[in-house]
């Protein structure tokens, strides 16, 4: 399993230094190559996870979590985003969430499933 590392975009925030250059701003959604395979990133526990389902149907979206220091899981399991519909999910505490190798996981479950993810400068 390869999972698709998302870039973390970091939004032009209030009182930038200078005019923001154009498409300073501008973020893409990403899609998996194989839905299976999914996304990671690396969890800081500000970032903000975007889904984006570009179809005609309803698709789910699984984020995985892990033990918390007192053994707690809370996986948001296939949470439906409607056709042609947004979803956002976070901030996500590290504890709880970070896998061992620093990122958080999710899993989209069809093509035309798209993630991006935002963390505040």
């Amino acid at each position: 399993m390869a999972r698709l590392p998302l870039t973390v975009y970091i939004p032009v925030g209030g009182y930038p230094v200078g005019q923001p250059a154009a498409n300073s701003a501008d973020f893409v959604f990403a899609e998996p190559g194989t839905p299976a395979d999914g996304i990671s990133f690396p969890l800081t526990g500000e970032e903000i996870l975007l889904a984006q389902n570009t179809t005609g149907g309803a698709l789910t979206v699984t984020i995985n979590s892990t033990p918390d220091p007192h053994g707690r899981t809370g996986d948001i399991t296939a949470y439906s985003v409607g056709a042609n519909e947004f979803a956002a999910f976070g901030p996500f505490p590290t504890s709880g969430w970070v896998q061992t190798d620093g990122k958080l996981y999710a899993v989209g479950s069809a093509t035309g499933l798209k993630f991006a993810v935002l963390r505040p400068a």
